[in-house]
């Protein structure tokens, strides 16, 4: 998970920035004509107008929620450019070349900033990566937990423990925790 980027007070040159599989992170970036900044992907590029937005990049999808001021998205994938207005998310199916379109929610699509992990509605599957990413483990799953599931709750980043004991309860499976890496049993 990447946690921010850290500024850069002035600026001569475009600046840009690549992220190669995956990852998410939060920007909050002042309006600055002469020093464009694109956050660019292998699917898509953000372009930045000022604004404070979350980004999230996974093996099948791209999500941009937009907080305040725009952000301007284009792909080759893509038959016109797209702008955002605060309030919009918009989720780049990677497999289908698919836009979607909806509001944008602070506390699911960035509490992560605050420690607080959000699920809506979430695939099982989706979970377990965003579990990953936030405490940076990797799991191996040793038994079949059926991905397809949804999850929907909040919890708090106290330990990664607390996460996988909730999830052991619903899923009747145990775990065990080496240095970063989680088994399922």
């Amino acid at each position: 998970r990447f946690r921010g980027v850290t500024g850069v007070q002035t600026c001569a040159l475009p600046i840009s920035i690549s992220f190669i599989d995956s990852g998410e992170v939060y920007f909050n970036v002042a309006k600055n004509p002469l020093c464009p900044f694109v956050v660019s992907m292998k699917d898509m590029d953000v372009e930045v107008l000022g604004t404070q937005f979350n980004l999230k990049v996974s093996e099948n999808a791209i999500e941009t929620a937009l907080f305040s001021g725009s952000v301007k998205l284009s792909s080759p994938h893509l038959k016109n450019e797209c702008h955002l207005v605060p309030g919009q998310k918009t989720i780049y199916n990677k497999v289908e070349s698919k836009l979607s379109w909806q509001e944008a929610d602070l506390l699911c699509d960035a509490g992560w900033r605050n420690g607080t992990l959000v699920f809506k509605d979430t695939p099982l599957k989706e979970v377990f990566e965003d579990v990953s990413n936030a405490y940076g483990v990797e799991f191996h799953l040793q038994r079949n937990i059926p991905m397809n599931d949804k999850i929907t709750g909040t919890f708090k980043q106290t330990g990664i423990t607390e996460m996988l004991d909730a999830l052991s309860r619903l899923y009747n499976f145990s775990y065990s925790i080496k240095e970063k890496q989680v088994y399922i049993k």
